[in-house]
């Protein structure tokens, strides 16, 4: 198969360039695993879920790496339902698999890594382990990708509640040595913050043609600041910036954090455990870099609050996958 395609591709070189020959790279790489990143839940104008969600998905190489491909031939089972307490979920649920967006890459990624450090950090994650788990996603950035850290809360001078530890840099060291000075104590004001990772992109000269995306860790809802979550959503569709939002723990706002991430092109995740950060780390820089999605519609609507399971298969570049997957609608 190999020996086959080299030949073309020299062709290609000389008949249309780089960028197709790229193209067609990308389309014969042979995925060796495929993973789902995130996800974000439809809502109705009365925040009621409407069955619809997204879910977000990479292919990756033998390497681990995530990348191009063509999705295909999606199909999902609903094994299990399990509403809130008090609620009752129906006796059969069905699933139907709509690819929303291919699987594309992004060459080169500016991100702010955005991570809460409020007082209860000292509970929920007292091994510090998201500063691990955020380290991992240094691991795979290359030198062409630009890296910034703020912690909230903070008063750096001209922000609104951050503290600036690191600015954009392809340094890992520097990145990790501010990662290192992560604190946790203070109160949570989230959306505060978000305003001024969006003023740090704004503000930012190099980079031109990258990604900008921030990735928004937080064991909480709003506490203090005084930016509302409406006004900090139109903010960041306004500034054409991905945020990909991480939570830790049974107190978030899911629903803003799914919100904020599938209005502005990103995806939302999160864990009970602090053990289980890295992953969740590891699949965001996956959601960044290559991923597509595939919207899977519900029926009949789970009870808001459920914990939904099953399976999702397709096919990446001629390789059939099948993974698990889990969320709350």
């Amino acid at each position: 198969m190999k020996r086959f395609w080299l030949p073309l591709v020299a062709v290609l070189a000389l008949l249309g360039g780089c960028d197709r020959v790229q193209s067609i790279i990308d389309d014969v790489v042979t995925p060796a695993d495929a993973v789902i990143n995130g996800y974000t839940v439809e809502r109705d104008a009365n925040g009621d879920p409407t069955g619809n969600v997204a879910l977000n998905v990479s292919a990756l190489d033998s390497a681990g790496e995530p990348i191009a491909g063509r999705l295909s031939n999606p199909r999902a089972t609903v094994t299990s339902v399990t509403p809130l307490p008090g609620l009752a979920a129906a006796q059969r649920y069905t699933a139907t698999a709509t690819i929303t967006v291919d699987i594309t890459v992004q060459e080169v990624i500016n991100a702010v890594l955005n991570m809460d450090r409020s007082g209860s950090m000292r509970l929920n994650d007292p091994e510090r382990l998201r500063v691990d788990a955020a380290k991992s996603f240094l691991e795979r950035v290359t030198p062409e990708d630009r890296i910034a850290v703020m912690e909230f809360p903070g008063q750096s001078s001209g922000f609104r509640a951050s503290t600036l530890l690191q600015g954009f840099t392809s340094d890992k060291a520097l990145l990790e040595a501010a990662l290192d000075r992560v604190g946790q104590r203070g109160n949570t004001p989230i959306w505060d913050s978000l305003l001024d990772t969006l003023d740090l992109h704004a503000a930012d000269e190099g980079g031109q043609g990258a990604s900008r995306v921030v990735l928004l860790f937080t064991d909480g809802e709003r506490e203090g600041g005084q930016v509302a979550f409406g006004e900090a959503l139109a903010a960041a569709l306004e500034s054409d910036v991905r945020v990909f939002t991480i939570g830790l723990g049974s107190d978030i706002d899911t629903a803003e954090l799914q919100e904020l991430a599938a209005e502005t092109g990103g995806t939302f995740a999160n864990v009970a455990s602090a053990a289980e950060l890295e992953e969740l780390f590891q699949r965001a820089f996956n959601a960044i870099r290559a991923s597509g999605t595939i919207t899977l519609s519900i029926s009949p609507i789970p009870p808001p609050g459920s914990l939904v399971r099953g399976t999702l298969s397709f096919t990446v570049n001629g390789e059939d996958f099948t993974v698990d997957y889990a969320f709350t609608i």
